[in-house]
């Protein structure tokens, strides 16, 4: 007789819920269907959304972050196919214009965080010399992204690939609706089930889920995992399943305005941020349109000053006939800082339910995304799973957080009070959190990220040095490095950045290969 204890078998049969029932028609319903229907349709999981009206988002364009791309081939589509149906250009930094000071430019470029200068992040590298009075150079100009941007270049080259193809590290600016449609798409082509109609009642399973919805039609839709997209705003959403425990932001604007305007044939592959009297406003280049919109404080401006602000940004050169022909969009936006609860029994909530920032750091939609993922891996049995749910809000709790204080940092480092507007947002209370972070980076210039799925670190470095916050002194480990060294990396680094650009085409030139012609190639 064996003296091992007895283990216990343990059966490798994945019982997945049956059905999976997504409710909502926006985005992220829609990113749902697709990323299940892509992966979990051939585990025999049904796949049903419950659609019912338009999507909900305000924002009728929508600036990425490197995540999307990873989603596009997540889904294994291609990239051009995705551009084409969404309206869609590249994206490979942000340019903050009026923000720190009105008349300057500050920048925050995607970048390849792995970066090193023997031994040295970059920035730990920069600052060395930077606190020595060796260097004038700011720091956002040694990223290649940077660079691109600037130059109006593509992040793929026509032949081979570039180190933007390589390691996925830009962004895509799309139109919402047109987006929202190409996952439908996608979606249905995956075997992804779609019922449209309202829904009227929800029947509760009696253990603080959902066993069943009905619709206008008084058609029954059971499912064993319900995942609700539908925010307070939508005319379904009359019963919720998980109560709304989110609470309010300290954002500053409440209202926004936009419209489209004709592009021009040099588009910028970056998003544009500007500084206004009682908001910011922005503009996201989109093939042959460019979105123009307005965030501001209601407290402060009546919609028809907004809208001739914005008019006095976007239509500079535009006559005041073609000004007065522009088509504009009002709507209010509540902002949502995220729930204490995502996930309760049975029933996930997802999107604009579960988180609502307003997007000067453009992370919405990198948030829903990671809701979704992070929901996939944590997929549950269809027994289900405490300790799966209670790392899900956890985890999900934590990328909101952070991504809420990133959005209020650029308030904070806004150097402007020429306005009320300005003056308040500026005196906003940081979170704890990020008053702690803001204080280990003053002293020592570490501004380490707390989650995988939150802004990196190379963004607040970007964003925290173009505002002129630096830290009180450089790292210990770069005194060990000689300066003359440390310069000579920092020019080859620039020299290399210049040699790739010369093999890229311009922006409009790929985007015209992509929206005009039919694909000979692939150029990642």
């Amino acid at each position: 007789m064996s003296d091992k204890p007895e283990t216990k078998q343990r059966s490798q049969t994945i019982r997945l819920p049956k059905r999976v029932v997504i409710l909502g028609a926006d985005v992220t319903a829609w990113m749902a269907a697709a990323l299940l229907g892509r992966h979990f349709q051939r585990l025999g999981c049904r796949i049903t959304v419950v659609s019912g009206g338009e999507s909900s988002v305000p924002f009728r364009a929508l600036s990425s972050l490197p995540s999307l791309v990873g989603l596009i081939r997540n889904l294994g589509v291609d990239e051009h196919e995705m551009m084409r149906d969404t309206r869609a250009t590249y994206k490979l930094a942000t340019q903050l214009s009026d923000w720190v000071q009105p008349e300057r430019d500050s920048w925050l470029p995607f970048g390849f965080d792995r970066v090193r200068i023997e031994g040295l992040s970059l920035f730990d590298a920069w600052f060395a010399e930077r606190s020595q009075g060796r260097l004038l150079r700011p720091f956002h100009s040694y990223s290649l992204h940077w660079a691109a941007a600037l130059a109006g270049k593509s992040p793929h080259a026509f032949a081979g690939e570039s180190p933007f193809a390589t390691s996925g590290q830009y962004g895509l600016h799309v139109d919402t609706i047109a987006f929202t449609g190409w996952l439908r798409t996608v979606a249905l082509k995956f075997g992804v089930e779609e019922i449209c109609g309202d829904i009227t009642k929800v029947f509760p399973n009696g253990r603080g889920g959902i066993a069943q919805v009905r619709l206008q039609d008084s058609v029954a839709v059971p499912g064993d995992l319900f995942l609700d997209c539908r925010t307070a705003t939508d005319t379904q959403n009359k019963t919720a399943a998980i109560p709304d425990d989110s609470t309010d932001t300290v954002e500053p604007c409440d209202r926004l305005v936009s419209f489209r305007v004709p592009g021009i044939r040099q588009v910028p592959p970056y998003t544009q941020v500007i500084g206004q009297a009682s908001g910011w406003a922005w503009r996201i280049p989109l093939a042959e349109e460019v979105d123009c919109g307005y965030l501001f404080s209601s407290k402060s401006l009546s919609d028809d000053q907004a809208l001739q602000q914005l008019r006095d940004v976007c239509l500079t050169s535009t006559s005041q006939d073609e000004a007065e022909q522009v088509d504009p969009y009002f709507a209010d936006f509540h902002p949502v800082a995220g729930r204490d609860v995502f996930w309760k029994d049975n029933v996930v909530t997802l999107g604009m339910a579960a988180s609502y920032l307003e997007p000067l750091a453009m992370t919405n939609l990198h948030l829903w995304q990671v809701g979704v993922e992070l929901l996939m891996e944590l997929f549950p049995e269809r027994s289900g799973s405490r300790a799966s749910r209670e790392e899900y809000n956890r985890r999900m709790q934590t990328v909101i957080r952070e991504a809420r204080d990133f959005t209020q940092l650029h308030y904070a480092l806004s150097q402007r009070d020429d306005t009320t507007f300005w003056q308040t947002a500026g005196g906003l209370t940081l979170s704890d959190e990020l008053q702690h972070r803001l204080a280990v980076y003053d002293a020592s210039g570490a501004t380490v990220a707390v989650s995988a799925e939150s802004v990196p670190e190379l963004q607040y470095q970007y964003l925290l040095a173009g505002c002129g916050r630096l830290p009180q002194r450089a790292a210990i480990k770069a005194a060990s490095m000689p300066p003359a060294r440390i310069q000579q990396v920092l020019r080859e680094l620039v020299k290399t950045n210049e040699t790739i650009l010369k093999d890229l085409p311009l922006h409009e030139e790929l985007l015209d290969w992509i929206h005009t012609k039919p694909f000979q190639q692939q150029t990642a």
